[in-house]
Order: C-alpha cells, then sequence, then structure tokens
C-alpha cells in the first residue's frame, strides 16, 4: 500500500467514524416480544431498523419502557404515548454506567487514536512537503525548457535570414586566382590594343 493509499483510507475510515459519530441510536425492547429494535430518537421522523439498518415492518410498536408508536415506510409517523423523563435518564444512566476494565479499554483504544492521528498529521506533512518540492522542481524544469525553445526559435529566426538558393558567385580561392589570371590576360590585351593603334 502507498503512502497516498494509506491516507486515502484513513481519510474514509475518519469520515464513517465522524459521520457515525454524530448520529445516535438507541437499542430498544419491544414489551411484547422482546426483541430488539434501534431508534434514532424518539419523535414522528425518526429512524426505525433492527440490527444493521434492516427495516423494519409497519404497525403499532410498545417498549418495554412504555412508549409507543406507529411505524410507516421504516420511520415514526406517530407517538401515542411517551415515557416519563425521568424515567428514560435514569435507564440511560444504568446502560452508561462502566465498568473499570470498559474504561482501561477506551482510554487505550483513545491513546491509539492519538498517536495514529499523529502519525497521520506527519505522513500528510511528508506528503506535502514532497509536493511542494515537485512543484518547485516542475518551475524549474519549465524554465529550463523555456529557455531552450527560446533558443531553437532564435536559431530558426537566424536560419530565416538566410537565401534559400546557393550563391551564384564562386568566392573560393581557386576562383578568384583564375579571375585575377584573366583580368591580366585581359589587361595585357587591351594595353597590346592601344599601342597597336598609335
Amino acid at each position: 500500500m502507498t503512502k497516498q493509499e494509506y491516507i486515502k483510507a484513513k481519510q474514509i475510515q475518519a469520515t464513517l467514524a465522524f459521520s457515525l459519530a454524530n448520529v445516535k441510536f438507541e437499542t430498544v425492547t419491544l414489551a411484547d416480544t422482546g426483541d430488539v429494535i434501534n431508534l434514532s430518537g424518539r419523535e414522528v421522523g425518526a429512524e426505525v431498523f433492527v440490527g444493521d439498518g434492516e427495516p423494519v415492518a409497519d404497525g403499532t410498536y410498545v417498549l418495554s419502557d412504555g412508549f409507543e408508536f406507529e411505524v410507516a415506510d421504516s420511520k415514526i409517523s406517530k407517538v401515542i404515548s411517551e415515557v416519563k423523563a425521568d424515567e428514560v435518564v435514569t435507564e440511560e444512566l444504568a446502560e452508561e454506567a462502566p465498568d473499570d476494565a470498559a474504561t482501561t479499554v477506551s482510554n487505550e483504544d483513545f491513546k491509539a487514536l492519538q498517536d495514529e492521528v499523529l502519525q497521520l498529521k506527519e505522513d500528510l506533512k511528508s506528503v506535502m512537503e514532497s509536493i511542494d518540492a515537485s512543484k518547485s522542481a516542475s518551475v524549474e524544469k519549465e524554465e529550463e525548457f523555456n529557455k531552450k525553445v527560446s533558443s531553437i526559435n532564435a536559431a530558426f529566426a537566424a536560419l530565416a535570414k538566410l537565401p534559400t538558393e546557393g550563391s551564384k558567385v564562386n568566392e573560393s580561392p581557386k576562383s578568384l586566382a583564375k579571375k585575377d589570371k584573366d583580368n591580366s590576360a585581359f589587361r595585357n590585351l587591351y594595353e597590346a590594343s592601344k599601342q597597336s593603334t598609335k
């Protein structure tokens, strides 16, 4: 597993844990059958389900604490009778009273989560540093590329000024020597022709 995959998996776990932590479900017992169901609240519109999210059948339900309600489409559609607030509070306190072993395990779990969060922060910091380093490297490479492109463009501009046909004037040393010889011969002829006319 790469570092990016690990970070993504941890982000998904954290998001899931956060969303589940914000939704509180109450596990309750039905008075007549003793079956266990889950409620997301005790008001109209609260979700009612069994186990991990199986919908319950539409109908009227009475809980062991006396709370009675009607269900339609797995949601409370009508509250028939409510429970006195102090009874619910005493039951919740009795259910939530932790024993020492549970507290120790919870503290250890909390410490493990803290360590994991610190490790994730360090991993995220190193990922961000590597992203910054790669950004600066890409900027340098882009500047180098632009310089090379500019020099190539300058070379093409210089080549564009050169004629496309070869020059018809031969300026090689051999041709210049022949030219001088021919000129000298013409001069001699000219001088000779001048003397003969006198």
